[in-house]
């Protein structure tokens, strides 16, 4: 079914157009100054309008480090012009660390200026600097630890800026410098209530060179940083390809950040998919569109959040599908391409029909199922916002925001390119279904239905012969894979506003049933279910309510010396309280999902 549709789109791609519109918005956002975000929100404007993309616009968006949209603090716009760290003593050594000219994100996001002549400062290692009561006018130098860990005690004990050597690519990129995103505590972004320090990230290799000059020497070191804080704004870049009716299906990528396959080349896939779709269908070669199909590119996270807050925009949206990530070379990396679902927590059909797309389309590379969460650019698929999300990508691995990723060293454009093709097929396929392709879909979605629900049952019996699960919580793993697939047959008959859905609810009753004798059959006559304890006892008395739109993430209602990060993965957690639930139900469903 969705055959031709590729052909059309892989006969209508222009790689060299998704080259050079990567490494256009590149040009302007490598050195991740605000003064040069506008030209690139504007370029892919434009480019949004060449490409035949109707109701273009522009949504101006505060970066004061106050305005909050949902709970995501906007920070404040930063520019920055020049930075040198360089070693003054001992002078024998004199060895430029980190040159702004030479590598732009060696300075860390939102680093603060020093004065105009710079700063000379002796360099203490993080040891010491937790050792000591207090570390006045000194640097701290820490080789393995993210600057974020350490900031607000710097800061504290009189700290006047860090200098990091932590990189995820320690070892596989010691060359490479690390960017210095968040090292704001919660959420990612300093806000303008944060102290500001200067922070310079210097490569793996300059690390291992200060950590032995530091360990026999007094090492002071010239840091300077011309930068400026302010208040400005950005902007989400936002249109669509109209369909008949005002339902839509959102494409989105994120600009505003340094490098090309995060994510100029997602923003740039865009802007061609656009092109391609509104070309095949102003000549005929496709169909017209029963549902809308949008495109949004905007400040990750932070961006989109604003845009999802409004109703209006939410309601129409029935899928998102995000494009971050999409070239990064699988040999280099060593990882496949990701096919993430919609989390288990918002089902959703199309889950399966992606699946088999890229299986086709991208036979030639590794790939892997990736179970949805709620991530950077896949968090609308919080309940309280309500949009089901994919994401088909190529994760960086060890060279993630590292220098490294440059446009000829790391990507791989062909599989940009394939990428894109199967989003802009899948994209279209599930804006022009209509009820001639329920059947079709339906078979598709049973045939995956079964293979997952008998995988997952012989892993779950395999579990419980060697003793690695007992019955009960097999039991209520299978309840809990039955109960996503079910919503996955949901929103397949809600998508098409049809009765097709009571055939596939009949077959998955069928398999469940199958599948629960197996596992019943294995466990052992005289095991019985362990009473609950106290604690399980006390949860299960305990019924959550969310009472706001989205998750906690800046903690913008909590005074700032309250704030605290909030632990990883509980927005998954999060997402099934329902009001309903008690908090027993929820953690079981968290460990059935995530395995913690």
């Amino acid at each position: 079914m969705y055959r031709k549709i590729l052909e059309s789109v892989e006969k209508e791609f222009n790689l060299e157009a998704l080259k050079k519109h990567s490494a256009q918005i590149y040009v302007w956002e490598r050195n991740f100054s605000y003064r040069d975000f506008s030209k690139s929100a504007e370029y892919c404007f434009e480019q949004f309008k060449k490409a035949g993309i109707s109701e273009v616009e522009k949504i101006k968006l505060s970066a004061d480090g106050r305005t909050t949209y949902m709970d995501f603090i906007m920070p404040e716009a930063w520019d920055i012009e020049d930075a040198v760290l360089e070693i003054v003593e001992p002078a024998a050594s004199g060895k430029i660390l980190a040159n702004h000219r030479d590598e732009p994100i060696c300075v860390a996001n939102r680093c603060a200026p020093t004065p105009a002549d710079g700063i000379v400062a002796e360099v203490v290692t993080e040891e010491r600097m937790k050792q000591a009561k207090e570390v006045k006018g000194k640097v701290v130098f820490t080789q393995f630890s993210h600057p974020k860990s350490i900031r607000q005690e710097v800061i504290k004990k009189g700290g006047v800026g860090i200098i990091s050597s932590f990189s995820t690519g320690y070892l596989d990129a010691p060359d490479g410098t690390w960017w210095i995103n968040g090292w704001g505590s919660p959420g990612w972004y300093l806000t303008r209530e944060d102290k500001k320090i200067f922070c310079f990230s210097i490569t793996p290799r300059k690390g291992q060179y200060l950590t032995g000059l530091v360990r026999n020497n007094t090492v002071k070191v010239k840091a300077f940083v011309k930068s400026r804080i302010y208040d400005g704004s950005v902007y989400s870049v936002t249109g669509l390809i109209p369909g008949k009716t005002k339902e839509e299906i959102l494409l989105l990528a994120h600009i505003y950040e340094p490098f090309i396959n995060d994510d100029a080349a997602g923003a740039a896939s865009l802007i061609e998919i656009g092109r391609i779709l509104a070309n095949l269908i102003k000549r005929k070669k496709l169909p017209v569109l029963k549902k809308s199909i949008r495109f949004l590119i905007s400040q990750e996270r932070y961006g989109f959040a604003e845009f999802f807050r409004d109703r209006k925009r939410r309601e129409k949206i029935l899928l998102a599908v995000n494009m971050d990530s999409i070239s990064m070379d699988c040999k280099k990396t060593g990882l496949p391409v990701y096919i993430r679902t919609s989390p288990a927590s918002l089902p959703f059909f199309g889950d399966f029909l992606l699946r088999d797309m890229a299986d086709y389309y991208l036979s030639a590379y590794p790939r892997e199922i990736e179970k949805g969460n709620l991530s950077d650019d896949t968090f609308m698929s919080d309940i309280t916002i309500g949009i089901p999300s994919n994401w088909l990508w190529s994760h960086p691995g060890k060279f993630h925001h590292n220098s490294a990723d440059s446009f000829d060293r790391l990507m791989d454009w062909n599989l940009g390119r394939k990428i894109s093709s199967v989003i802009a097929g899948y994209t279209y396929l599930l804006a022009s279904a209509d009820m001639k392709d329920v059947h079709w879909l339906k078979d598709l979605i049973l045939r995956n239905m079964k293979m997952d629900m008998q995988r997952e049952g012989r892993e779950l019996a395999a579990a419980l012969a060697e003793k690695q699960a007992v019955p009960r919580e097999a039991l209520e793993k299978l309840e809990f894979l039955s109960g996503w697939q079910k919503g996955r047959i949901v929103s397949f008959g809600e998508y098409f506003n049809a009765g097709a859905a009571g055939k596939l609810r009949a077959e998955l009753k069928k398999i469940v049933k199958e599948e629960k004798e197996n596992l019943l059959l294995r466990r052992e006559k005289d095991a019985a279910d362990e009473p609950l304890t106290r604690r399980e006892t006390l949860a299960k008395n305990v019924v959550l309510e969310r009472k706001t739109l989205g998750f906690p993430f800046s903690l913008a209602k909590v005074p700032p010396e309250e704030r605290v990060e909030h632990p990883e993965g509980v927005e998954r957690m999060l997402n099934w309280v329902d009001g309903k639930r008690d908090l027993l139900e929820i953690l079981r469903l968290h460990r059935c999902e995530t395995g913690k």
